[in-house]
């Protein structure tokens, strides 16, 4: 290379390397002065503030308040989470919460034993169905509401609790527990329904990224139970993990576009897998109401629109939004932002805000209130833990020495028996009871 090539090299690298500089502080006189007009009002605001506001509040609680507000302030779904909400929606998401992994009852004013999680930290260190606690940390359970024992039983992952407890048979037994993170089952009930010919229940409390695994574990067990049919109950459920969701779909749908969301940014489709429709001849009935929502609607919308399942029970809640999650891993914060509608198959789009005066999503096949009184016999089931496989006979043990119910049992209303009566194929139409 001559000395000249060299000279007009260098000339090029330096005059590249002057363009780049300029075109940095062409950029930082044009941007940063808008950046830190924001900044410095935040800041100002936030001195006047922490200067001012009657009690002590510091600099990041100053900061997780604005980011809240800010999220908020876009529409009902947007959310920040600070970085222990954070913790708790990755929990919940996940499917855990942080215990010991028991469930109680109070009966005839002593705290018993229903079950222990499988493998959580109560079942592993032997407690058992009908168990009375006597003792915790010391103190008799006795002198302690049920609210008092709730809170001395909940505790950080990592603390332990000390229980005394007498076992069915006499003996006594004392224990320390460590917390820990503890499966919570989306599906919370499952069992044949009684004086049905093959009609099975089960109802999905939420979606989360287990509830695809809980579900063909259920239905499995139910299968060998001898089910022909089943009532799925999504009532209550206030959504979750949407690809939850559409993997029970693919359960029982076999082909076709399952849903559908368009977005500020792009257009996406979901479709059934033939090989996962391991349910497609299974007769199927849906339960929903008015806290159906997100994740709940796309399951029933999609099954609603291909004449898979037929619909019972009371108009959806209406969310059809997608949200989207950044995560901030060096501040351990989220922030959750509306970035998209969903669609069912044939095109419905369920959200509520979407037309002025609408108040639902989802319009059932077969529209049935129920009153008060069978409202909260509901709600309470849906709150409460069924049994795992694992306790079933020592808990029917119990109840056959007892003589009494002890686990609660689906109530039979309206929504059920209409269910039920479709399954059976008493009901020769399905007619609309009101326009979608």
């Amino acid at each position: 290379m001559g000395y000249q090539s060299t000279k007009q090299v260098w000339f090029a690298y330096a005059m590249g390397i002057t363009s780049g500089i300029l075109c940095a502080m062409i950029y930082q006189r044009t941007q940063a002065p808008k950046l830190d007009a924001d900044l410095r009002q935040y800041s100002e605001v936030r001195d006047f503030v922490q200067r001012n506001f009657v009690r002590p509040i510091d600099h990041q609680d100053i900061l997780d308040r604005s980011l809240h507000g800010m999220a908020r302030s876009l529409d009902p779904y947007s959310r920040f989470y600070d970085a222990e909400e954070s913790a708790q929606l990755e929990n919940e998401t996940a499917g855990n919460y942080r215990g010991i992994g028991i469930v109680m009852r109070r009966m005839q004013g002593k705290q018993r034993v229903l079950f222990c999680m499988p493998d959580s930290p109560a079942d592993r260190a032997g407690l058992r169905t009908g168990d009375e606690l006597v003792q915790i940390d010391g103190d008799p359970v006795e002198e302690l509401t049920s609210a008092g024992f709730g809170e001395r039983m909940r505790g950080l992952a990592g603390t332990s609790v000390r229980l005394r407890a007498l076992h069915l048979d006499g003996t006594e037994v004392e224990v320390s527990i460590e917390r820990d993170l503890v499966i919570n089952p989306s599906v919370r009930h499952f069992e044949m329904l009684e004086g049905t010919p093959g009609i099975a229940y089960l109802n999905i409390h939420t979606f989360s990224r287990r509830t695809g695994v809980e579900f063909d574990q259920a239905l499995s067990h139910l299968d060998s139970m001898g089910m022909k049919a089943l009532i799925l109950d999504l009532r209550g459920n206030l959504g979750g993990v949407m690809d939850s969701a559409l993997s029970i779909a693919r359960r029982l749908i076999p082909e076709g576009l399952l849903l559908r969301t368009e977005g500020k940014q792009q257009i996406e489709t979901h479709h059934a897998k033939t090989g996962d429709a391991i349910w497609k001849d299974l007769p199927v009935v849906v339960l929903v109401d008015g806290d159906s929502a997100s994740a709940s609607e796309i399951l029933a919308g999609a099954l609603q629109d291909y004449r898979r399942a037929a619909i019972v029970g009371m108009p959806t809640y209406g969310k059809g939004m997608v949200q989207t999650i950044r995560r901030f891993p060096e501040f351990k914060t989220k922030v959750k932002v509306t970035s998209a509608y969903y669609y069912t198959p044939s095109g419905r789009l369920f959200e509520r805000s979407s037309e002025e005066g609408r108040d639902h999503g989802l319009v059932p096949d077969v529209q049935i209130d129920l009153d008060n009184g069978a409202q909260r016999e509901v709600d309470g089931y849906l709150a409460s833990y069924g049994a795992p496989m694992e306790s079933r006979a020592d808990i029917q043990a119990w109840e056959k020495e007892t003589d009494q119910s002890i686990m609660p049992r689906v109530p039979r209303n309206e929504q059920i028996n209409a269910a039920i009566q479709l399954l059976l194929g008493q009901h020769p139409t399905i007619e609309r009871t009101a326009k979608r």
